[in-house]
């Protein structure tokens, strides 16, 4: 689904980089994942409702990445919007996005936004990069929060069956639409809840999740960021 919005995720992260010998410098990696739940498929036994979701492509546009001290300049930067695909296989290493040498020393502010793709989005996916001694920065996405049955609370039940529905209710053909989404009311449902927001139906409740993919090293939490 292709939202109109975007996000910029911010947050704390301590990474020392390793001394190459006299004060040199280090190689730092930035680089985006998936998870499991993205490349290998989420199985039946993860959902409430006992369906399973496999993913063809996951496309990302991911752009502005920053890596540095805070308030200085960055260290390690990739301005550019670069699309890639979360479901190609990367052995848990995830898709590299940038990689160079850094000065020694602690870095506590990565950044970085996710961006509907235009025209000045360029292919990402790049190789692996071979580092001696290498910091890293993973930008992790967790797929499965898109079929949480609830905005806000810290144990959410993951569940798809809602979605089918909206294409059953729909035409039907197996191919559920954004008009389908929205044409599900979920304010009957006693899970699916908003809290303060104005969400309605399932379209803009799957939405609002889409802020909440974005993570650093697997759990660390970002600040999201929304600006029109």
């Amino acid at each position: 689904m292709a939202m109109q919005r975007w996000m910029m995720f911010t947050t704390a992260l301590m990474l020392s980089a390793c001394d190459t010998g006299g004060g040199a410098g280090a190689e730092l990696t930035v680089r985006t994942w998936g998870e499991e739940y993205i490349e290998e498929g989420i199985p039946a036994d993860v959902f409430n409702d006992q369906w399973s979701v496999r993913y063809n492509r996951f496309l990302i546009n991911l752009g502005t990445v920053e890596v540095g001290e805070v308030g200085a300049a960055p260290a390690l930067e990739q301005p550019k919007f670069q699309i890639y695909d979360l479901a190609k296989a990367s052995k848990g290493e995830g898709q590299l996005v940038v990689a160079g040498e850094v000065p020694s020393g602690t870095y506590a502010n990565t950044q970085y936004k996710i961006y509907p793709a235009d025209g000045s989005s360029v292919v990402g996916n790049a190789g692996d990069a071979d580092a001696d001694k290498p910091g890293s920065v993973q930008l992790t996405i967790h797929g499965d929060h898109l079929f949480y049955d609830d905005l806000f609370s810290e144990e959410p039940m993951l569940l798809f069956g809602l979605i089918a529905q909206a294409d059953d209710d729909g035409d039907g053909n197996g191919e559920v639409t954004q008009a389908e989404l929205e044409a599900l009311d979920i304010r009957p449902l006693s899970n699916y809840q908003v809290g303060s927001t104005d969400i309605t139906d399932l379209w803009h409740f799957i939405e609002h999740q889409t802020t909440t993919l974005g993570h650093i090293d697997g759990e660390g939490h970002c600040e999201t960021v929304r600006e029109s």
